[in-house]
C-alpha cells in the first residue's frame, strides 16, 4: 500500500506540474517565485491568505489554457492530519466490509504500515478501531492469543476510559480472551474495570461478564467470592443451571453441606437436564453425602448414576469414579467393614489401571496398608493380584509398597502368591525399564 501525505505546499508544486503552469507564471505580482520555491519544499507554510491569491491565479490560468479545474481550496489547505484520517477511514470501512482481509493486510504489510501512520499523526480513535477488528477477527477465529494482542494496543490508545462506551466493549473482549485461555486471574482483572465504569456506559455485556467472574473465582477456589457475586446477579438475571451448580458446590466447600444438598436436589427435579448435567449432579450429590457420611443415601445414588455413566460415553467420570469408590473404602474402613473397604479400592485401582493414572495409587496404598491385614484371605488375594496388574503396567509404583505387600502376602497365610508377585514385579523391570527389587 502506497501511503502519500502531502503538505499543501507540495499538493501546490504537484497540482502545478499537473496543469503545466511555470512558478513565474504562478506568482504574479503577489510573491516572489523565490518564495513560491520555499513553499513548495516545505521551508515555508502556505498560510490561507497566500493560498488563496495563488489558488485564484491557478485558476485563472488553467481557464486561459482551457484546462478543466476541478481542485478546491479547501483542498489545497487540507493539514497531513486530515489526509491520514481519509486514508485512514477508507482503510478501515474496507475491513469492517471484509474483515477475512485482516490476513492479507498483514501478510503484505498494510497493517502495519496503517498503525505507523496513525501513530505519527496521533489519530488514536482510529488507531483504537483499527486494531479492534483486527481483533475481533482473531476472536472469532478461536485464536485468543493472538485476538489479546491487537485488543490490548486497541485498549492502550482511549484517552478518556470513564466516559468511552468503546472501552468497556474492548475491557469485554480481553476478559472473553483470557476466560477461554483460562487465565482466570486476568479475567477478574479486566472484570474489575468493567464493572468499575460500566455506570458511566450502558453496555450489552454486562451479564456475560458477571458469568466469566462467577466461573473464574469458582475455577480459582474462591467461592465465597462466587457465592457473592452470585446473590448480586439473581438481583439483576435469572440463575443458569450452571450457575445453581456452582452456587451448590460453593456452599458444599464453605462447609453449608445441607443447603448444597437441597440445591443439588432441587436441580435434580429440574424436567430439562441433559443426561451429561444429570450425572454431574448426581456425583456431586453423592460427594457431598460421603463428606457428611450419609452412607446409605450416597450408596444409593450411586447405585442409580452408575448405569448412566455406562450408557454415556461423551465424557469420561473415571476421575470422579476413583474419587467416590476412594471415598467408600475410607468410610468402611473406618467403620471397620474391611472387606467392602478393600473392594472399593480394588474398583477405584481398576479405574486407575484403566486411565492409566499414578498420580492417586500411592494415597489409595498408604490408607490400605493400614488395614488390609484386618480382611479376608480372600480379599486379600483378590487385592494382591490387582496390584500385580499395576506393576504390569506402564504405572509407576513406589517399591516400598512392593515390599509391603510381599512380606504381608507371607504373613498372611497366602504365600501361594509369592511367586506370582515375584513374576510381576520382572514383568515390571521388563516392560518398563524401571528396576524393582524383588527383595
Amino acid at each position: 500500500m502506497d501511503i502519500k501525505i502531502l503538505s499543501p505546499g507540495e499538493k501546490l508544486k504537484v497540482l502545478r506540474q499537473q496543469y503545466k503552469i511555470k512558478q513565474s507564471e504562478l506568482c504574479g505580482t503577489y510573491i516572489t517565485r523565490n518564495m513560491l520555491s520555499m513553499i513548495e519544499t516545505n521551508k515555508t507554510a502556505l498560510n490561507p491568505s497566500t493560498a488563496q491569491v495563488l489558488f485564484e491565479n491557478m485558476r485563472e490560468l488553467c481557464k486561459a489554457k482551457g484546462l478543466p479545474f476541478n481542485t478546491t481550496l479547501e483542498y489545497l489547505l487540507e493539514s497531513p492530519t486530515i489526509q491520514a484520517q481519509s486514508i485512514a477511514s477508507t482503510f478501515i470501512s474496507n475491513l469492517i466490509s471484509h474483515p477475512e482481509l485482516i490476513k492479507t493486510f498483514l501478510h503484505n504489510n498494510d497493517f502495519f504500515q496503517m498503525s505507523l501512520l496513525l501513530e505519527k499523526y496521533n489519530l488514536n480513535q482510529e488507531r483504537t478501531i483499527l486494531f479492534e477488528i483486527a481483533g475481533t477477527f482473531f476472536e472469532s477465529q478461536h485464536l485468543y492469543r493472538e485476538a489479546l494482542t491487537y485488543f490490548l494496543v486497541s485498549l492502550e490508545c482511549i484517552n478518556q476510559k470513564d466516559a468511552d462506551p468503546k472501552y468497556i466493549d474492548i475491557t469485554y473482549h480481553l476478559m472473553h480472551c483470557h476466560y477461554y485461555l483460562n487465565q482466570f486471574k486476568d479475567v477478574l482483572d479486566y472484570s474489575y474495570l468493567f464493572l468499575h465504569y460500566q455506570p458511566h456506559c450502558s453496555s450489552c455485556y454486562t451479564e456475560q461478564v458477571y458469568n466469566y467472574t462467577i466461573h473464574s473465582y469458582y475455577k480459582l477456589l474462591k467461592y465465597a467470592e462466587a457465592l457473592d457475586l452470585i446473590s448480586i446477579y439473581r438481583e439483576h438475571f435469572t440463575l443458569t443451571t450452571e450457575l445453581k451448580f456452582i452456587k451448590a458446590h460453593c456452599l458444599r466447600k464453605l462447609n453449608r453441606p445441607k443447603e448444597a444438598i437441597s440445591l443439588y436436589d432441587s436441580l435434580l427435579k429440574q424436567h430439562d437436564l441433559a443426561l451429561e448435567e444429570e450425572i454431574k449432579i448426581n456425583l456431586h450429590l453423592i460427594h457431598t453425602h460421603l463428606e457428611c457420611s450419609n452412607l446409605l443415601q450416597a450408596n444409593k445414588l450411586f447405585e442409580k448414576v452408575l448405569p448412566l455413566i455406562h450408557i454415556y460415553k461423551k465424557v469420561s467420570y473415571g476421575d470422579d469414579l476413583i474419587e467416590i469408590y476412594g471415598y467408600l473404602a475410607s468410610i468402611y474402613a473406618t467403620q471397620k467393614e474391611f472387606d467392602i473397604a478393600l473392594k472399593y479400592t480394588c474398583l477405584a485401582l481398576n479405574q486407575i489401571l484403566l486411565k492409566l493414572d499414578s498420580s492417586r495409587i500411592n494415597t489409595i496404598l498408604d490408607e490400605t496398608l493400614t488395614y488390609i491385614s484386618s480382611c479376608s484371605i480372600s480379599s486379600q488375594a483378590e487385592f494382591i493380584k490387582l496390584y500385580g496388574k499395576i506393576l504390569c503396567s506402564p504405572l509407576i509404583v513406589d517399591a516400598s509398597y512392593t515390599l509391603n505387600i510381599l512380606i504381608l502376602s507371607y504373613y498372611s497365610d497366602t504365600p501361594n502368591l509369592m511367586p506370582y508377585i515375584v513374576s510381576s514385579i520382572e514383568a515390571n523391570n521388563t516392560l518398563n525399564k524401571k528396576k524393582i527389587p524383588t527383595y
